[in-house]
């Protein structure tokens, strides 16, 4: 059996139960654990700016806000934006999302 999968497979496979699936997967402390590991490999000081791509429903760009550093969030599902957007608000912190 040959499969053949579209050059833009991407463009609706993030939606949906996608989406959730993906929310509900990654702990707190397995986002924390990444995001110590960006912050001390690329030595991320507070006020430094990251561009975050494709930064999804925002956990890493979220949490990098939290620690003082200027997130611009970048991605093509919308739904993943709006998420970010809302969680942005709610943590209160200030994520450029595009």
């Amino acid at each position: 059996m040959n499969t053949t999968i579209k050059n833009e497979w991407y463009t609706n496979f993030f939606s949906g139960l996608n989406c959730e699936m993906w929310e509900r997967a990654v702990s707190t402390e397995w986002t924390t654990n990444e995001v110590d590991f960006l912050i001390e490999t690329m030595e991320i000081k507070p006020g430094n700016t990251l561009l975050d791509i494709p930064c999804g429903y925002g956990r890493h760009a979220i949490e990098l806000a939290k620690r003082g550093v200027q997130v611009t969030g970048v991605d093509i599902f919308t739904e993943f934006l709006q998420t970010l957007q809302k969680r942005a608000v709610i943590e209160q912190v200030s994520v450029n999302i595009i």
